[in-house]
């Protein structure tokens, strides 16, 4: 990924060095929903990277230089969150221990993805009121895990799982497409899907309880695939 991302970013410099004068700049703001793939998505207790993330929401700023004819570059700030599950990861959990465990509580953080994006993208249908572009880039992407707090029973005892992951900063690759609306020469608006793909390997520490006292502390690193998509409205403004 890394040569991968050395290649994108000197065809990103190169292009904006290219034909800079008559460049056509614009600025775009989109807001919709996040939807985790993959492993992610995966709701399988006995599977280590299975994630138990359902849909969240995502926004972004984007910045566009269209450079020579269809051809131009892009560089995007994203923020994408997935709701981690608590609910079903805590009725899997207490169905491995078995009856009569059950769990009484539970507390959560969801996955956040922070996200600057670069890459080139292409307009398939140029001078066209509607505008269909797909694009491609890496970028970086600094991971926020999923935090559990859950309290299992039996009967009058008790014990306590707190799981705590740290953020990761991870190379990501990126790709996605766009269909674009010209209300008039400045001001668009758009639909757009947004692909991303990254490895983080987060420190997990999980410290236990048993009926309030403190048991034991684990540490551990955890490799969690995180592929998601985002599907944004926006507008676009014409600089």
């Amino acid at each position: 990924m890394k040569k991968n991302l050395l290649f994108l970013s000197l065809l990103f410099l190169a292009n904006l060095n290219f034909g800079f004068a008559q460049s056509t700049n614009y600025m775009s703001f989109s807001i919709g929903f996040t939807q985790p793939r993959g492993s992610l998505r995966s709701s399988d207790y006995y599977d280590s990277t299975s994630g138990y993330g359902t849909l969240g929401l995502a926004y972004a700023l984007r910045f566009d230089k269209m450079i020579h004819k269809a051809w131009g570059g892009f560089i995007a700030f994203q923020t994408a969150s997935v709701t981690f599950n608590a609910e079903k990861f805590s009725n899997d959990l207490e169905n491995d221990l078995g009856y009569p465990w059950s769990w009484s509580e539970y507390e959560r953080r969801n996955y956040n993805f922070k996200s600057l994006n670069y890459g080139l993208q292409y307009i398939l249908n140029q001078e066209k009121k509607l505008q269909v572009s797909a694009y491609l880039g890496s970028g970086f992407t600094l991971n926020r895990n999923k935090t559990i707090d859950i309290t299992m029973k039996y009967y009058s005892d008790n014990i306590r799982l707190n799981e705590y992951a740290s953020t990761k900063l991870t190379a990501n690759a990126n790709f996605g497409v766009k269909i674009c609306y010209a209300l008039n020469d400045r001001l668009s608006v758009f639909f757009k899907m947004d692909y991303l793909t990254q490895m983080p390997k987060y420190k997990v520490k999980i410290d236990s309880y048993i009926n309030g006292t403190y048991y034991d502390t684990t540490n551990d690193r955890h490799t969690q695939p995180s592929y998601f998509s985002t599907s944004t409205f926006g507008v676009r403004y014409g600089l």
